[in-house]
């Protein structure tokens, strides 16, 4: 299951309504579309990452304590192209990996994720007016919006033909929503930029919607350049909020809730090829009313810029 730029924490109850031994609460695999600090130079890119996150979930069941962990990792195909002078389109089709650890049993469920795609509009980009080659400050803003297609496969089963936990399923079975707007500010060798979003969900077949989520995420950065290397190392923070899910219409206990990371991430220019890393690491968490314990989390990315 996938969702977009930076948005990433939700958590619902397990997919039975019977009484187990197991622990009815699991973090959420759905995968953000954060890009961190990306080039905004008028070029195309189409690249690859690789994204892993993590959750422990808890759960007191009278005098039993249940407990697991889920790690969702995924791979994915990513692209931006400039089909107009200030108009961009960006998409994502991963292949979501997903484990998840029970009380001792060990679940896995890989496949094809949910696409998202996203087209922006740049209001103001002072790098396109010549008047300001010279300049000391440059400055760029995208409004745009997207829609998640459901790729991915929901109704996975586990070996008993029981429904998987929602947030464990490779897709949400949804068509998603997702209003964006972004702003880079930079001065010489030094830059500030940010970025909001908000995603807003709908009813799947089974009459289960996950809750709207938003993403805020804000970074400082700089520029060393060392002949045909260019090395950009940023520092930042992001702060995601997601609402309750609902089934059939009912509010699903343990779900929404909110998680602030503070980001260190590096990325590497040689000619026309970019390599990046982000580590995020959680500073403030509330997830399904503090039975969800988010872990650190990882971005790799490689992409050829044309």
């Amino acid at each position: 299951m996938n969702k977009i730029y930076s948005i990433l924490t939700v958590v619902v109850l397990l997919f039975s309504a019977q009484k187990t031994q197991a622990c009815s609460i699991c973090g959420c695999g759905s995968g953000g579309y954060y890009l961190g600090v990306t080039p905004q130079i008028q070029k195309n890119i189409i690249g690859l990452r690789y994204r892993h996150l993590s959750f422990n979930s808890y759960e007191n069941m009278g005098d039993f304590r249940s407990s697991s962990s889920e790690q969702f990792a995924s791979a994915e195909v990513w692209g931006r192209y400039y089909f107009r002078t200030r108009w961009q389109v960006t998409a994502f089709l991963p292949f979501q990996m997903n484990k998840r650890v029970d009380d001792g049993v060990t679940k896995h469920l890989n496949g094809l994720g949910d696409a998202m795609a996203m087209v922006q509009y740049n209001l103001f980009n002072s790098f396109l007016r010549v008047d300001t080659v010279g300049r000391l400050f440059q400055h760029n803003w995208f409004v745009g919006g997207g829609v998640k297609a459901p790729f991915g496969k929901y109704n996975h089963t586990d070996a008993n033909n029981e429904k998987i936990n929602p947030n464990f399923q490779l897709g949400t079975g949804s068509w998603d929503f997702l209003l964006t707007t972004s702003y880079t500010l930079r001065y010489k060798q030094v830059g500030f930029t940010t970025d909001i979003s908000y995603k807003s969900n709908t009813e799947n077949s089974n009459i289960y919607r996950f809750g709207d989520k938003t993403a805020v995420n804000a970074s400082f950065f700089g520029l060393i350049n060392q002949k045909m290397w260019t090395v950009m190392p940023s520092v930042g923070t992001s702060f995601e909020h997601s609402f309750a899910n609902y089934s059939k219409h009912y509010k699903v206990d343990n779900t929404g809730g909110t998680v602030t990371f503070a980001n260190l991430a590096t990325d590497v220019f040689y000619k026309d090829w970019t390599a990046g890393v982000l580590w995020q690491l959680p500073v403030h968490k509330h997830l399904g009313e503090g039975n969800i314990t988010p872990n650190n989390r990882l971005m790799l990315q490689l992409a050829y810029i044309f």
